[in-house]
């Protein structure tokens, strides 16, 4: 497939792209203000303190200037298409599907778990989906050295000022097509692996000196674990912590549906080297048995740049690029059943069908979740609204929604993708206070202050309370707590 000869693909591209809007339908039915977005339909702010230029640039000139205004839907349905392509890209460079017209494997990108994050944001969701995007386009150009290098820097160069965390997109994709290689052509591509370590470097190098020239100020969180005082233990605790998450949408409900998959591509091995084996193929076999250090690579790198930082933020859509480790998996079973389609689409499509039931089921939870934070703060205004420039303060963390049980019972995933906000210092909490207008004072309190307020807590005075909460007032201040211990 090359970017210049797309034409007589309009089917393939046009099932890809109706798929993927229809994927998202339950987050445009739901339309929700997720997380980040609390705060920017408040302040309307950027990304330059993330060193995400070029997103800012994006939305400020897609809202028609600052502050930055909501897109929604379109922003959304626009992010859909461009995971759902990103899909499509990498199905037709490793090879997958290669003899039908609707590729069932262009859509994992789109629907892959971790990625519901990135697609729930409705400011951040757009450029998430370009960034990712970026990523893989070179790769339709790799036919070409200069060209593809040329490609790669600019397009790396973009995810990196647009969102960071595609960079290992890249470089997961560069060794997918390694393996792939190996397969089908029995030999290492190392000019192909240079070419892919010179782009990497030199965008690295054009992003660092960008970042320097706009004094880029990051807070400490692009600190590497390196600098830290204990280095080891900082690089085993991100890799608990991916873990952690790993296992948490990897549950029984997923694995038993993308089993065949796995088993597919396991059986091809085993089966390929015991071929090769009766064949007496050593040399070949010598280079099948790389296929092991690659993928154990590809897994090591799947946490992408928090596996390298102090003190990194473990959320699901840091994660996309583990996607890549999953096409690699279905390269290997679409080869097993290159002559048994029917076998192939059935085993292809299990894995949708739990995408297509967890976004739903995401946002259901969301929803839960909104409807209780509005009765609490339809109590907790009674009081704020009478008060001018009041402020909330939130101690302890209720317990979930029994709806919100129920489903991340089922699909263990939600509770990384759909926790309360109000949740000690948790700066969301307050934030959704503020969007609904139940706090109207605009800085929110946490660290050194948050610890402040609550020690004098118990001095204040208890306007309201319930088996679930109670609510403290002193003047314009309010603590809201769901701690039953506190003050006890």
């Amino acid at each position: 497939m090359s970017v210049f000869c797309l034409k007589g693909r309009e089917k393939e591209i046009s099932f890809n792209v109706i798929s993927s809007v229809i994927y998202i339908l339950p987050l445009l039915f739901a339309s929700l203000f997720y997380r980040d977005d609390l705060g920017r339909a408040i302040w309307g702010g950027g990304w330059d303190h993330d060193g995400r230029y070029i997103t800012t640039w994006i939305m400020e000139a897609l809202s028609t200037g600052k502050p930055i205004t909501d897109i929604f839907p379109y922003g959304t349905i626009a992010s859909a298409i461009f995971f759902g392509i990103s899909g499509l890209i990498i199905t037709n460079i490793l090879g997958i599907e290669k003899s039908s017209t609707y590729k069932i494997s262009s859509l994992y990108v789109v629907t892959y778990p971790f990625i519901i994050e990135n697609l729930a944001y409705r400011y951040d969701a757009l450029s998430m989906g370009l960034s990712f995007l970026a990523c893989c386009i070179p790769f339709l150009m790799r036919e070409r050295s200069y060209t593809f290098i040329f490609a790669s820097v600019a397009c790396i160069y973009f995810s990196l000022l647009t969102y960071q965390s595609s960079l290992f997109v890249y470089i997961l994709i560069c060794m997918a097509l390694c393996a792939k290689s190996i397969i089908d052509e029995n030999k290492v591509p190392f000019k192909h692996i240079i070419e892919c370590i010179i782009s990497v470097v030199l965008a690295m190098v054009l992003a660092k000196i960008t970042w320097h020239l706009k004094d880029a100020n990051f807070h400490g969180r692009d600190a590497l674990f390196v600098s830290t005082q204990y280095p080891i233990q900082a690089l085993e605790v991100n890799f608990r912590s991916f873990y952690d998450l790993l296992t948490r949408v990897y549950g029984y409900s997923y694995l038993k549906l993308i089993f065949p998959i796995i088993l597919s591509a396991v059986c091809f091995i085993i089966f390929g080297a015991i071929n090769l084996i009766c064949n007496k193929h050593y040399k070949r076999l010598s280079l099948a048995i790389l296929l092991i250090p690659i993928f154990g690579l590809m897994v090591l790198l799947s946490p992408g740049l928090n596996l390298f930082l102090a003190k990194p933020f473990w959320t699901a859509r840091t994660m996309m690029c583990m996607v890549v480790i999953f096409y690699l998996m279905t390269m290997l079973a679409d080869r097993l059943f290159s002559k048994h389609h029917k076998i192939k689409k059935i085993i292809f499509i299990l894995p949708l069908i739990y995408s297509f039931a967890l976004i739903s089921a995401f946002c259901q939870s969301q929803q839960s979740n909104n409807n209780f934070y509005d009765k609490v703060e339809s109590i907790v205004y009674q009081y704020t609204s009478v008060v001018d420039k009041a402020s909330v303060v939130i101690v302890g963390k209720p317990e979930l929604p029994y709806e919100n049980k129920v489903l991340s019972g089922k699909f263990p995933i939600l509770s990384a993708l759909s926790p309360l906000y109000y949740n000690g210092q948790w700066v969301w909490g307050p934030v959704s206070m503020m969007k609904s207008g139940i706090a109207t004072d605009t800085t929110v309190k946490y660290g050194d202050k948050w610890d402040s307020i609550i020690s004098n807590g118990c001095s204040y005075n208890v306007v309201y309370s319930n088996s679930i909460m109670k609510l403290y007032q002193n003047d314009k201040q309010f603590i809201l707590s769901f701690d039953k211990t506190y003050c006890h």
